[in-house]
């Protein structure tokens, strides 16, 4: 437990919460709960925070990093294409630099050591921008993370998929730019209701 102030530290920590979509969430996202994960990494040991996605909520994955920034550990932001997700994000936080790894185990399907650098280097659309921590008080990531639930939840989901609309057994509202003239996996796609 990262709260018991007697434990022995940690050589490795993963945290995966989720989203930060309303305050009770968030607060796991704050100053101090990264305050309690400062205390209780070890001096080599690293943290993992799976971070949303920096593409689809920018301003959010940054506010993580000023957030673990703010408590005086180092970061390393990084990112992934996750095939039930998209674009995702992750930070490793630590007491000291990472460095990435001269070689990496033998079997790995789909990382090479010539690919690894390319999950830390980020696009202009998803580039650093600046953020300010998140705290009990301010509550600052709930925020943005908030406003694109609600820009998702407002636009069709015929408009955010690029393809077919779904099946019968699970209607959508198609949007009338986004149906394709035909879908040939969709047997409604003459309609602009599926």
């Amino acid at each position: 437990r990262v709260d018991d102030a007697t434990a022995e530290p940690f050589d490795v920590i993963v945290i995966d919460f989720p989203d930060p979509s309303n305050f009770s969430i968030g607060k796991l996202y704050t100053t101090s709960f990264y305050a309690l994960v400062d205390r209780n990494l070890a001096a080599d040991g690293y943290a993992v925070v799976q971070t949303t996605s920096p593409l689809i909520a920018r301003k959010s994955f940054w506010t993580v990093a000023a957030t673990l920034e703010a408590v005086g550990l180092r970061t390393a932001a990084y990112h992934a294409h996750v095939p039930s997700f998209g674009e995702w994000g992750f930070i490793i936080a630590s007491h000291r630099p990472y460095h990435l790894p001269e070689q990496l185990p033998a079997g790995l399907r789909f990382l090479t050591a010539p690919t690894l650098p390319l999950l830390f280097d980020f696009p202009p659309d998803m580039s650093r921008v600046p953020a300010e921590p998140n705290r009990l008080s301010n509550q600052v990531l709930v925020q943005p993370f908030a406003g694109i639930l609600l820009q998702r939840a407002a636009t069709p989901r015929k408009a955010r998929q690029a393809g077919c609309c779904g099946t019968p057994s699970e209607p959508a509202e198609c949007a009338e730019e986004a149906t394709p003239p035909h879908c040939p996996t969709c047997p409604h796609s003459a309609s602009k209701v599926c």
